[in-house]
């Protein structure tokens, strides 16, 4: 229950927020009248108010070109003055999307109290109808910021997107995306790119830049393919004005109906040159990605994978898109370019970014190919070894193919660095742990043909260091994982004598 003496604090608060000048002097006067008990007089006049704003905005929209809002403000000048009126009022408002099917309801409420309260029904509002309708009346019409047309569509265009706080929160930007470009009608929305291509002649920053392309990525990818179609067409003017960015908006999104095939071709061109030096733009990349993924994979553009993989590797990692449509060319350039002297460094360091993703999630010729490369590497280059120690985090396809090539990794092991055995054994044990059923057989047959000396390798036979990590490494993992490993659990390890142990530990 509201105390006494602080009923009508808010109200104050609430006519502060109504943003027209004229709207809020009169809601003021129903409060006003609420505040001295005057409570017929008080839902009177928020009404009127309210219904006021909603016939100036659907003339606003009218005079803007709105054919449904000309529909509309034609049909309530027939029955002005006319008991019909407030209720066709409400029908049209809703016909020009100024608010949703409860809104509308919340509306009809205040207007059918309004109607009591105008007549000798003897009806007087309790203290808590009033403020209800208050409400209502305010936050459904009174204290919205533009009107749903082209007033909010240039103010949003001309100022938010100019604002850095505008998506501060990463995780929100889908949904404060949805609030903006739902406060217009379907049909006004491609006048969003339309008002962007005129506000670039003016030159934009690049944080307008960066907004405009999360914004206009969410709505397109929001809309039909025929809304869709028509917010890309309002892009053509940025073409001569800034070629990068209208670029950027011809791939914004991987649909293949909204730009024609010599279109996508050029903005793909004009984007791999923008990529060749300097920093990686993220959104620059994004659209880029999609080009790729719509076009053909050119050789210049596998050129530019190459000689810039170390950069691009943790932007298509955020890819899924490119991934999946050129998957099988990608491992073929990273496998083919890990042989070259010139690319493989750039490779090694880009591939930590893609291990443990979705390139590397299905069964393929080139994860095998790819394993066999990274196999007969030099472990002792730096990013080669940062890959190997990273193993428990790959993908499990990529764990499996690697340990499938056990027997061959166990010839590359030495004396010299005994830890390398580690690394497969990580491998294993997380490949159980996530997922024993797709432990390879090949990784037991291995171990077994050593232990059985069927395979005979120098480090296991010297029973130096390597010898006692891999006894030690086999007993922890049957150890713990021993119901997945009917070959180890069988095995009888050879004994390692206690002083070896020691200085092992």
């Amino acid at each position: 229950m509201i105390t006494e003496d602080r009923k009508f604090l808010d109200l104050d608060h609430v006519c502060d927020q109504i943003v027209s000048q004229d709207d809020r002097a009169m809601f003021n006067e129903a409060i006003r009248c609420y505040q001295i008990g005057s409570h017929r007089a008080a839902v009177i006049l928020a009404w009127c108010v309210t219904a006021d704003c909603l016939y100036r905005r659907i003339d606003d929209l009218a005079n803007e070109g709105d054919g449904v809002a000309q529909q509309a403000r034609n049909d309530l000048r027939s029955v002005v003055g006319q008991a019909c009126y407030e209720e066709n009022l409400i029908v049209q408002a809703k016909k020009c999307e100024l608010f949703d099917d409860y809104e509308e309801k919340c509306l009809r409420f205040a207007r059918d109290t309004r109607s009591k309260c105008a007549h000798p029904t003897g009806v007087i509002p309790s203290a808590e109808a009033v403020r209800n309708i208050f409400h209502i009346c305010s936050q459904t019409v009174l204290c919205r910021d533009g009107y749903r047309g082209m007033s909010f569509v240039r103010q949003f265009v001309q100022s938010k997107l100019d604002d850095r706080h505008l998506f501060t929160d990463k995780n929100r930007v889908q949904e404060a995306c949805r609030y903006y470009f739902g406060k217009v009608p379907e049909r006004i929305r491609p006048q969003f790119a339309a008002c962007s291509a005129d506000h670039v002649r003016s030159g934009v920053s690049l944080q307008w830049k960066q907004n405009a392309f999360r914004f206009f990525k969410e709505l397109i990818n929001c809309s039909s393919d025929e809304l869709a179609l028509k917010i890309s067409q309002k892009f053509q003017p940025i073409e001569s004005i800034d070629r990068t960015l209208f670029s950027v908006f011809v791939g914004i999104d991987e649909r293949d109906n909204l730009w024609d095939g010599h279109s996508r071709s050029q903005a793909k061109a004009h984007l791999r040159d923008a990529l060749k030096t300097g920093r990686i733009d993220s959104f620059e990349f994004d659209s880029y990605g999609n080009l790729c993924a719509l076009c053909d994979f050119e050789v210049e553009d596998q050129d530019l994978f190459k000689e810039r993989f170390s950069l691009i590797a943790e932007h298509l990692s955020q890819h899924p898109v490119l991934i999946f449509r050129r998957r099988s060319e990608i491992l073929s350039l990273i496998t083919e370019a890990m042989k070259d002297d010139q690319h493989r460094q750039q490779i090694f360091k880009g591939v930590a970014w893609l291990v443990s993703g979705d390139l590397f999630m299905q069964e393929s010729e080139e994860i095998t190919r790819f394993v066999d490369e990274l196999i007969e590497s030099d472990w002792r280059e730096e990013n080669v070894s940062d890959l190997f120690l990273m193993c428990s985090d790959w993908s499990d396809i990529l764990k499996v193919h690697l340990l499938k090539k056990s027997e061959r990794f166990f010839e590359e092991c030495s004396e010299d660095f005994p830890d390398d055995l580690v690394q497969l054994f990580d491998a294993a044990n997380s490949l159980i742990s996530s997922n024993p059923s797709m432990l390879p057989s090949e990784f037991e047959v291995a171990i077994k043909g050593i232990i059985d000396g069927d395979q005979n390798v120098v480090w296991f036979d010297d029973k130096g260091s390597a010898f006692r990590t891999f006894v030690g490494q086999i007993d922890l993992i049957r150890t713990q994982h021993g119901v997945h490993l009917p070959v180890l659990s069988s095995l009888i390890l050879p004994e390692i004598e206690p002083e070896e142990l020691v200085e092992n530990e």
